[in-house]
Parts: C-alpha cells; structure tokens; sequence
C-alpha cells in the first residue's frame, strides 16, 4: 500500500499522497458499525497528523525569526501528540485487538522511527529557552538548553528521514483494522468498552491534543463531536491561550 507513496519524488508529494489515501479510509461521518468506526477513526487521526507534518515542512523556510520560537512550539505539539497517541495505542488500545491484529509488527513499526522522531523533538526543544514551555503537556525547556537558533533546512532534513518509516505505518495500519477480521475475533462488549475507555482518555487530554486532531483534519465530520465543540469550543476558546502557536494552522480548513 505505501510502496507507491514512498516511490513519489519529494517529501510534499509523499505527504500528499499518503493523505488522499487515508482520506479515502476517513471519509464521510463516523459510522455506526464499531468495527468498520475503529478504521475510520485511525484514518482521520494520522491523516491530521500528516496534513499538519506537511504543514511545518512547508512553512518552516518562510517563517520569520521573530517567529521562530512560536513556530518550534507549534511543531512540537505536533510530536507531543505522535508520542500520545502511540502510548495510547500501546498502553491499551491494542490489548482489545489482540486476537484480531499483529501487535508486535505494530509495535516494531512503531520503533522504525522512533529515533527520527525523537530526533525531531529534540532538535526543536534545543531551538528553545531554559524554562520555556514545549508540547501538549508543557514540560519545561531544560536550564542548560543552548537555545540555538532555528534551522528550517536542518528542521526539513530531519522530516525527510522520518517519513521513510512513518508514512508506511501510518498508511499501513489502517489496514490492519479491517472491519471483517475485527468482527471475528473483537465481541460487541469490547467494542463498547473501547468506545468508553476512548471517551474517557480524550476527555483527560490537554486541549492542545484536540486541537491538532481536529483543525487538521480533512473530514468535515472529524472528530464525531457536538457541533459546539467542533466549531466553536475547540477553534475558538481552546486557542486562545496559545493563539501565537496556533497561527500557523493551515488557512484552508477543512472542518468549517
């Protein structure tokens, strides 16, 4: 499935490809059938991280040095919630599928780019302060931080490895949860309690991870919630205490 993604020329057309695919797993409003919901969902989650990768690849090199420090922050939301929903998956999502799905193949694609990623974050978190706050839970720039100056190229280089190995698994998983074989091994009561324990752990999330989820999604009915909170809780009162970050959402928005 992502052989022909990978095969694209450059990063952007690779992005861009892997996020028509998922699109096509994504689309339209969430569906009742909670075996064919469990793709659905996945698809428009790693689809809204892959348009807000693109987003920071694209942008990086135009962004003023004024604006650098804001735009580090907003990129290292976008790692703080791929570390988030990786533990999530690991932690206890994956335990209802076992029957159903290749946890361990999961998991190794998982640590494929692991290293990258972490190479990512930690290039960003160097381009910050002592003390300045990073990521979806706001954890504090260490005080011997070197706090150097932004690099978008060196920034871009670092995406280029990573997207060797994340756009397969991104693409790949969803793949993984196909409806019919999530049926034959998956009961109805764990279906519901997937729901219920989902609710739960996105209710305790920071606002930040609602926000990169659904103001970066494709699908005009992701996130399956209240029209109050999708067009005005999350895009109008989340933001505003980290509005400088989230200035560089992308401006066409697919959810209004």
């Amino acid at each position: 499935m992502s052989e022909a993604i990978l095969a694209q020329e450059t990063t952007i057309q690779k992005l861009n490809a892997a996020m028509d695919l998922l699109s096509k797993r994504g689309v339209g409003p969430a569906p009742k059938d909670l075996a064919v919901l469990q793709g659905w969902v996945m698809a428009n989650v790693h689809g809204s991280l892959i348009n807000m990768l693109k987003q920071i690849y694209a942008v990086g090199p135009t962004i003023k040095p004024s604006d650098h420090g804001d735009f580090v922050k907003y990129s290292l939301m976008w790692s703080s919630v791929v570390h988030a929903h990786h533990h999530e998956e690991e932690t206890w999502y994956f335990g209802y599928l076992s029957k159903a799905i290749q946890v361990e193949t999961i998991e190794k694609e998982h640590a494929l780019f692991h290293q990258p990623l972490e190479d990512m974050q930690n290039y960003l978190i160097s381009c910050l302060p002592a003390g300045a706050e990073w990521g979806i839970t706001r954890t504090k720039v260490a005080a011997d931080s070197p706090n150097a100056t932004f690099d978008a190229a060196k920034l871009n280089a670092i995406i280029d490895s990573l997207v060797t190995s994340f756009i397969p698994h991104f693409c790949d998983e969803i793949s993984y949860l196909d409806a019919d074989k999530l049926r034959a091994f998956v009961s109805e009561d764990d279906f519901k309690a997937i729901m219920k324990r989902a609710q739960k752990e996105i209710g305790g999330q920071p606002g930040a991870f609602h926000i990169v989820g659904a103001m970066h999604a494709r699908n005009p009915s992701f996130p399956p919630a209240p029209w109050f909170v999708t067009k005005i809780l999350i895009p109008h009162v989340l933001t505003l205490k980290d509005r400088r970050i989230w200035r560089f959402i992308p401006a066409k928005s697919y959810w209004t």
